[in-house]
């Protein structure tokens, strides 16, 4: 399904809402830190939106609508909350005005990339004080011979998936 500028509408909600206007479907949920005040479709990407916020979250954010939870980009250049964004004749630079009153030029490849930063270990304690941890592979692979030798499987713990498919949806 293709998605143009005039068939797709974000609601200003909480969660933010993509809907397909000619069907009137639901198409996509993007949740977002605050309710989104301005939106508008990266052009030549067909699942990318850039959102700002009504009231609380002062950054200009790029969202991938497939992965909904953290966003793809983010521009964090104003001091109050971003009142207008435009892109500008390219799909590479994204103009945003603010309450703080900035002008601002942002260039998608300066942006910062929130899913680099996440933590990407958990760990929980259940009330019976038994103990359970995720680690993304990825930080697993150097010490992998190291980690096989001293924690040995036991009957005590059982994962039916694995931590790579667990955290897939981080990558």
């Amino acid at each position: 399904m293709r998605y143009f500028l005039y068939h797709i509408c974000l609601c200003v909600c909480f969660p933010n809402q993509v809907w397909d206007m000619p069907t009137k479907k639901l198409v996509h949920i993007v949740h977002t830190m605050a309710s989104v005040a301005r939106c508008k479709w990266r052009p030549d990407y067909k699942y990318l939106i850039a959102s700002s916020s009504l009231l609380v979250d002062f950054a200009v954010n790029i969202w991938d609508i497939r992965r909904p939870y953290i966003p793809l980009a983010a521009f964090n250049r104003h001091k109050d909350v971003a009142s207008g964004i435009q892109w500008r004749n390219s799909p590479n630079i994204l103009l945003s005005c603010g309450r703080d009153g900035y002008l601002c030029q942002n260039i998608f490849k300066e942006a910062q990339h929130p899913l680099e930063h996440i933590n990407r270990v958990g760990v929980n304690i259940s009330k019976n004080g038994d103990v359970a941890q995720a680690v993304s592979e990825q930080l697993l692979k150097p010490y992998r011979d190291q980690i096989s030798e001293i924690h040995k499987p036991t009957k005590q713990f059982y994962c039916k998936y694995s931590v790579s498919s667990c955290l897939s949806f981080l990558r």
